[in-house]
Parts: structure tokens; sequence; C-alpha cells
């Protein structure tokens, strides 16, 4: 009898431990739980901000962007009065050379010259002009 009730205590212990290491388990199991719980829900609020953050820079990019828009538009007009200016300029040059052309040919024969020459000496010399030659 006395192995009978050996055998009874020893069970009586062996389904204490077993319920101890079950009830540890257990324990164990809402401890990580929580505390993975915990973690998950920090890991989502990091989430979260990190989502906003990028939000907030699209934001400041478009806005960017926008005047980057501006910008192009205005570079585009400057552009189009350059082209103007220049065509411009180079008509104005092609003119330029054009009558100093004429000039050079002699525009005025030497004769025209002597009656113009003639004709301003006289006109000096009536209004008291002294001439620069």
């Amino acid at each position: 009898m006395a192995t009978d009730a050996t055998n009874r205590n020893m069970d009586t212990e062996t389904k204490n431990a077993f319920q101890q290491v079950n009830d540890n388990i257990e324990n164990l199991a809402i401890v990580v739980k929580n505390g993975l719980g915990s973690a998950h829900a920090e890991i989502e609020n990091l989430a979260i901000m990190v989502k906003n953050g990028f939000d907030e820079v699209d934001k400041r990019f478009e806005s960017v962007d926008k005047r980057f828009e501006s910008v192009d538009r205005r570079f585009d007009s400057v552009d189009g009065r350059f082209d103007t200016l220049e065509t411009e300029l180079r008509d104005f040059k092609k003119e330029t050379r054009e009558n100093f052309a004429e000039l050079r040919e002699g525009a005025f024969t030497k004769t025209e010259k002597e009656d113009l020459l003639g004709r301003v000496s006289y006109v000096e010399t009536k209004l008291g002009i002294e001439s620069g030659a």
C-alpha cells in the first residue's frame, strides 16, 4: 500500500508540476501577446507618422512644382522677347550695313559734295559761325 500512496502522491505532484508548467506557459503567452501587441501598436503608430510625413513632403513638392511651372512660363515669355530682340537687331544691322554701303558707293558725286560744302560754308559765313575746317 505504500506503493499506492507513493504513486498517488507522485501523480498529484506530477499533476501539480504539469499544472504549474501549463500556468507558466499561459502567463508567458499573455506576456508575449501583450508585449508584442504593444510593440505592434507602436509599429503601427510609427508607420502612420512616417506616412503623414511623406504626405506632407508630397504637398510641399506639389507647391514647388507649381512654382517651377510659373517660372517656366515666365522664361518662355522672356525667351520670346529675346527672339524678337535678336530679330530686330539682325534687321537693324542689315539695314545699317546697306545704308553705309550706299554712302561708300557715293550717294553724292564729287561735284555734289563740293557744291554742298560750298553752300554750308556760305551759310556759316552769313550766320557768323566759325567753321571747324
